[in-house]
């Protein structure tokens, strides 16, 4: 062979191999397993198909609604442990399945800004204590129509300006 077809077919490797970079998750067909790979963003590279995205321990600050509209057929992700600070409307719009379930210690953590949270019409069943802790301007918290049977006393203590009651006894305000 001549040095320039070498040459050549040495540039379509490079090429090839630039453009194929395999996705960093493991075990993609329904599941994805995203865990722990220093995401800074979701992954598009994705079967379209996945019903569950593991997205936890990654660095993760900003979510939009493109994130996730490849994968209308999902139906649990899982941002635990993430540097979340923005979450765009309409950003878990793209599946009817998508529901929050369970609220657990730190979740708003690194949002001590936020004023606003809805969280009605869910399927959340379990609050634990310390879910809302660090929100010291959040005013307004939505919980109506969920399945919430369990709420600890002091889960709602950490929140000064909250003007709506906050659900007891596992009871939702309408």
């Amino acid at each position: 062979m001549s040095n320039r077809l070498v040459m050549r077919l040495i540039l379509l490797l490079m090429i090839f191999k630039e453009s194929g970079a395999a996705t960093p998750c493991e075990s993609c067909s329904r599941t994805c397993d995203c865990r722990d790979k220093d995401l800074r963003s979701v992954p598009q590279d994705l079967p379209t198909k996945i019903v569950r995205l593991d997205l936890d321990r990654n660095a993760i600050v900003s979510l939009k609604p493109s994130d996730f509209s490849r994968y209308t057929r999902i139906e649990k992700i899982d941002l635990s442990r993430n540097n979340l600070t923005n979450i765009q409307n309409g950003t878990f719009s793209i599946s009817p399945n998508i529901y929050i379930t369970s609220i657990r210690p730190g979740l708003f953590s690194n949002l001590p800004r936020l004023d606003y949270l809805q969280l009605s019409n869910n399927r959340i069943n379990d609050i634990q204590p310390g879910s809302f802790s660090n929100l010291p301007l959040l005013d307004n918290l939505y919980l109506d129509d969920n399945q919430i049977n369990n709420i600890q006393l002091g889960t709602f203590s950490n929140l000064p300006n909250l003007k709506r009651p906050a659900p007891t006894e596992g009871v939702v305000p309408e």
